[in-house]
């Protein structure tokens, strides 16, 4: 069985989703980091949502990125740079350009994280650790070339 992810009805207007719930026989991800995936969403699914989303859609969905938001793949127990990585599939599924993608991920990261002072930082994105960056894009150039890998 798969339970319901809270975006499915709101956004997407479907009645089930593709989260598996534990002890289902969910199929496989398109990725082989089922366990950085956690129960979150695959990327397919979060290229799914950035395709589908109309503009008043996408701007909830922007926001549903925050921590603890429907679609924070930590919430569902991913690995950070999955998260990271599944965003950057998103934005480029919904149309963004990555340095549009970059200064959204170094906007949020400049009010809202805290990194160690020795934390290699992006010169180009300077809110932004160097490998949050990195993770960012293989997600966006993953959705890109249609073949999606480890974050």
């Amino acid at each position: 069985m798969y339970k319901r992810h809270p975006v499915y009805v709101r956004i997407l207007g479907v009645d089930s989703g593709l989260i598996p719930t534990e002890g289902s026989s969910a199929p496989a991800s398109p990725t082989s980091a089922t366990s950085e995936r956690g129960n979150a969403a695959s990327p397919l699914q979060y290229d799914k949502w950035g395709k589908a989303a109309n503009w008043l859609q996408n701007l909830e969905n922007l926001y549903e990125f925050h921590r603890g938001g429907s679609l924070d793949a930590q919430a569902y127990g991913a690995s950070p740079a999955y998260g990271r990585y599944v965003f950057g599939v998103y934005m480029a599924a919904h149309g963004y350009s990555l340095s549009t993608t970059l200064n959204y991920a170094d906007d949020y990261a400049s009010w809202f994280s805290h990194y160690p002072s020795t934390t290699p930082m992006s010169p180009k994105y300077p809110g932004t650790p160097a490998a949050e960056v990195t993770e960012i894009t293989k997600g966006f150039n993953d959705e890109k070339k249609g073949s999606f890998g480890l974050p």
